[in-house]
């Protein structure tokens, strides 16, 4: 009886923390649903608080430092992610100055916000579609791969320097399909790793530092005054580290 007992109690515990777990997911999706149509609002919306592109590029930079960092990315589906590049697709055209608007005040806007800004919804856009397996290009969605596993990187092998060697290939892969998308002429190495660092910041990452440094010692190497993002990034990766 005692035995009995014990199995009953150890499968009710096991049916708590599943449902438990599916609770936290379904409301981090409920979250990112919330927080993606959000996104959308900020974009579209003709509200007043919007009309001025200086506000609504600001709006949409606090959205992408505050929120759009922290979902997770096995929240999102195909459809969050055509969502996110139908805001990709308009933020690009305020930059390039579409506007209907008569008043000059409301096409004014700060340049190095709005770069920011691009970059950060490009690289946004770019991460989920390739965790679900997909590709951003002009003419939508394309399937190039399966989905992302809960690892990144190949199964380690039996020798360790070849699974070294798959690690850094996989993550150089990934820097350069990050650089592709950046390929609008306002977009610059800068902004990249501007982005890289908030990512830091929020989420401790490798793939991410790796990405970062590597930017930062090619840019050193040609010339470019990067002490202060060093300084940053050297900072973020003492808590990585930790």
């Amino acid at each position: 009886m005692t035995s009995r007992y014990a199995m009953m109690l150890k499968l009710d515990n096991l049916l708590t923390d599943f449902l438990q777990a599916y609770a936290r997911k379904r409301l981090e999706r409920f979250e990112a649903i919330k927080q993606i149509n959000r996104l959308e609002e900020i974009t579209f919306s003709n509200k007043k608080q919007y009309r001025y592109l200086d506000k609504r590029f600001k709006a949409l930079e606090e959205w992408f430092i505050d929120v759009g960092s922290r979902l997770s990315e096995d929240c999102f589906d195909k459809t969050i992610i055509t969502q996110v590049a139908k805001c990709v697709e308009k933020i690009g055209s305020y930059y390039q100055g579409e506007s209907k608007g008569d008043d000059k005040r409301v096409v004014l806007y700060d340049r190095k916000r709005a770069s920011r800004v691009a970059s950060m919804v490009n690289v946004f856009l770019q991460e989920r579609s390739k965790f679900l397996g997909y590709k951003y290009t002009p003419t939508g969605l394309k399937i190039v791969r399966p989905s992302e596993t809960t690892s990144s990187f190949p199964a380690r092998t039996t020798s360790p320097s070849k699974d070294i060697k798959a690690r850094f290939k996989e993550s150089l892969k990934y820097q350069l399909e990050i650089v592709e998308y950046f390929h609008q002429p306002w977009d610059h190495l800068l902004s990249i790793v501007n982005y890289l660092l908030n990512s830091l910041e929020k989420k401790p990452d490798i793939k991410t530092k790796h990405m970062a440094g590597s930017i930062l010692y090619y840019m050193k190497l040609n010339g470019y005054k990067v002490s202060s993002y060093v300084g940053r990034l050297q900072r973020l990766s003492k808590n990585l580290d930790e």
